[in-house]
């Protein structure tokens, strides 16, 4: 499921220039993986080790009907700081305009849109922007202050989980990837694949 959190990084860089057990019929959320999981503190770091940001969360939820849902809450603070008038982006100062809903930054390279109603008493609010969206997932930004960026990624997908072989395959991994190995031990999976090991604790 890292490989599907990374997605952030390589859509950042661009604007600048898990389970329903398909063989269990049990869908009782204290046993089996269906239910929401959160990663735990080491796989947090791993998470956005190649990327600037910082892992404040991340869920998964498996379903009962093979689907599934990923929501991954980063810090980014460090990469984006909106001001009064600019916003610095990974080093770069941008000019922008704001009229309550809308910033428009550099002139319309790159577009933001309040998710709420309009407010022209300040900037900072949860937007929105079609640059970062995609069938992958979709992005919400909470520019909270001018020194607090939070970002919120989201996206379904499908999981095949073979309850026997104990491996996992999502939708949200990559083409052509072998399937995870998973362990579930009480409230604990975990998920490991070429890149190591990720841990998750059941949700209550």
């Amino acid at each position: 499921m890292k490989k599907a959190i990374s997605i952030l990084a390589a859509a950042m860089m661009l604007s600048c220039t898990f389970v329903s057990c398909g063989s269990s019929k049990d869908d009782d959320k204290s046993e089996g993986i269906v239910g929401k999981w959160s990663a735990n503190e080491d796989t947090l770091k791993g998470i956005m080790e190649d990327d600037e940001g910082t892992a404040l969360s991340a869920v998964v939820e498996f379903r009962s009907d093979n689907k599934m849902t990923l929501t991954v809450e980063g810090d980014y603070s460090d990469v984006i700081q909106v001001k009064d008038d600019s916003i610095n982006w990974a080093g770069t100062k941008m000019e922008y305009t704001y009229d309550g809903k809308t910033i428009n930054i550099n002139a319309g390279a790159l577009i933001f849109e309040r998710t709420g109603d309009a407010d022209t008493s300040t900037v900072y609010g949860e937007y929105r922007s079609d640059t970062f969206d995609s069938e992958a997932g979709n992005y919400l930004f909470r520019f909270e202050s001018a020194d607090r960026t939070v970002t919120v990624y989201s996206a379904e997908g499908t999981y095949e989980y073979n309850e026997e072989e104990g491996t996992l395959t999502t939708s949200l991994d990559d083409e052509g990837d072998e399937p995870s190995k998973v362990e579930i031990d009480g409230d604990t999976l975990k998920v490991t694949d070429k890149e190591g090991t990720e841990t998750y604790t059941r949700v209550k």
